[in-house]
């Protein structure tokens, strides 16, 4: 399982991931194309434009032999964002910031930016200084409304939490069904070796 939506062509994430605005600026004009940017006072997006496109617009843009834009930072990975993510990131909502927060930032990371280095430092430990809580939670979600809690997920989180709940779900069917089992044979086995005599002599000393 890609955790961060790294560019699964079948992934329904991946695709819903790909389908979130990034700023883009034109390099070149685009003829008769003027409905796109609701400022144009022409029927066409001259150069110099400022318009959002889908990433997976913005990279064929991007990638063409004379590049037709240039991809500007989405301000959630900007260094004002990246401060409050490296101050604390346990307590930032990052549904809020964005649903495919990671693998938005994993896909931007393709454009070569100039603070790529940095923006995949922030990604990587805020996801490292997270998933840990995450886990905990989704073990301990069976005695506790974590309803608030998951709302505040990326959903690269959110599918971590789920398979830790799964994963405690399964333990605590396991822990019924074999437990007593362990049980009877740690009972037996300090029976055997003298344990309970030996425990039951020191009580009664």
């Amino acid at each position: 399982m890609d955790l961060l939506g790294g560019g699964d062509y079948f992934s329904i994430d991946d695709i819903l991931a790909s389908q979130e605005k990034v700023p883009c600026v034109m390099d070149l004009p685009l003829i008769r194309l003027g409905y796109l940017d609701p400022t144009a006072e022409t029927e066409h997006v001259v150069r110099g434009s400022k318009l959002d496109f889908p990433i997976w617009l913005a990279s064929a843009l991007r990638n063409q032999r004379t590049p037709i834009v240039t991809v500007d930072m989405p301000k959630y990975y900007k260094d004002s964002y990246r401060e409050i993510l490296a101050a604390d990131a346990k307590v930032v909502d990052l549904h809020k910031l964005g649903p495919y927060f990671y693998a938005v930032g994993c896909k931007f990371l393709e454009f070569q930016h100039s603070e790529r280095a940095d923006i995949s430092r922030s990604l990587f430990e805020c996801y490292l200084n997270r998933v840990l809580g995450v886990i905990d939670k989704a073990q301990h979600s069976y005695v506790a409304d974590t309803s608030t809690f998951i709302r505040r997920l990326d959903m690269s989180e959110r599918r971590v939490f789920a398979a830790g709940q799964q994963a405690a779900r399964e333990m605590q069917v396991w822990n019924s069904l074999h437990g007593h089992i362990l049980q009877s044979r740690r009972k037996r086995k300090r029976s055997e070796t003298g344990q309970d005599d030996a425990d039951d002599k020191r009580v009664k000393s």
